[in-house]
């Protein structure tokens, strides 16, 4: 072996090592998902024996003794005197109901992102899979049946004055591109005077959102329409509208816009998640470029535009809506507009 063919082989050996490392940081959540799946997590929150924990599911012994002594090496679960096992420090929280909940769905997102960024070039749409499709519809919302999700539906409305107003003053609701309708039913629960309208296009989401609408309760508040968001009409008017504008095709925006501007009242707000999706033309990149790296890839898939904020913008006052702006919110930007008065 030359000297050169050691150095490359040496640089091979180095780039291995990171690529193991990474492997090992998306095997960690996939651990703890198949114990959710399998009961062995809930009980965690407090230290719990290993016997019962062994009891708590119908896997082979030998099997659940792996995964118990897999998730003590990746720092989930810390052993305590008496084989008793507990969740770390960082994990506990997620040992709590709501916890559980919002850890699924995560996790759940996590691993159908990863199965949809492989399958970005093979022509695949990201509709071929229900279990994929279901995966994200739930992982890019909160929960509606925690009470974190009615908490932070409320304090997102409260950032965009207007809204808060119309909504605890008993204002009609309409979202298009509901999805399995988490945003929504947390928002009907944090305004308990708003009725709301959800119009999704693919029938399995739609359905699970009907369902968890009468799970919770909000069957008499809350209708779910199976549709193009385009083709939706309703004389009786809304005085709010969000628009899931990351998940419509470029050839689908304009219809959307449309038919949100002929559904609100006079003055009614329109409103839509503007993510600044613009990649910097040189690195150093951090946290926040490879985020948005990734995304671009989905949407790509997905036919959707990656716009900026302004082009956002451009797009709402080109559909006829005026006051058009951009408010700024904890951790997104929201683009905000009005129906003609």
């Amino acid at each position: 072996m030359t000297a050169d063919e050691g150095d490359r082989f040496g640089a091979l050996q180095a780039l291995l090592g990171d690529v193991y490392a990474a492997s090992l940081a998306v095997e960690r959540p996939s651990m703890v998902l198949a114990a959710l799946d399998a009961g062995l997590f809930e009980a965690c929150g407090e230290p719990v024996a290993r016997s019962a924990l062994m009891l708590a599911t119908t896997a082979a012994p030998d099997v659940v003794t792996a995964v118990l002594d897999a998730l003590v090496v990746l720092d989930v679960l810390e052993p305590r005197e008496g084989d008793l096992l507990v969740a770390t420090e960082t994990w506990r929280p997620f040992c709590t109901p709501d916890g559980r909940v919002l850890l699924r769905d995560a996790l759940g997102l996590g691993e159908a992102r990863a199965r949809l960024l492989r399958h970005a070039l093979s022509g695949r749409g990201w509709t071929s899979d229900e279990q994929d499709l279901v995966a994200v519809a739930r992982g890019v919302t909160w929960n509606p049946g925690t009470d974190l999700a009615v908490h932070l539906r409320r304090r997102a409305a409260q950032n965009v004055p207007e809204i808060a107003a119309a909504l605890d003053g008993g204002g009609r609701y309409l979202e298009l591109g509901c999805g399995v309708g988490g945003a929504l039913l947390a928002l009907v629960r944090a305004f308990p005077s708003t009725t709301a309208v959800g119009v999704e296009l693919a029938p399995e989401l739609a359905a699970l959102a009907t369902r968890t609408a009468t799970e919770l309760g909000l069957a008499d508040r809350v209708r779910i329409v199976v549709g193009d968001a385009g083709d939706f009409h309703d004389a009786d008017g809304f005085d709010v509208c969000f628009w899931s504008q990351f998940f419509f095709p470029a050839d689908s925006r304009a219809g959307a816009l449309a038919a949100a501007l002929a559904a609100l009242r006079p003055g009614g707000v329109l409103v839509a998640p503007a993510p600044d999706v613009r990649l910097p033309h040189a690195g150093p990149y951090d946290d926040e470029a490879r985020d948005n790296a990734t995304e671009r890839v989905l949407w790509a898939t997905w036919r959707v535009p990656a716009l900026t904020p302004d082009e956002l913008v451009a797009e709402a006052v080109a559909a006829g809506f005026t006051s058009v702006r951009l408010a700024s919110g904890a951790h997104v930007t929201t683009l905000v507009a009005r129906a003609p008065a």
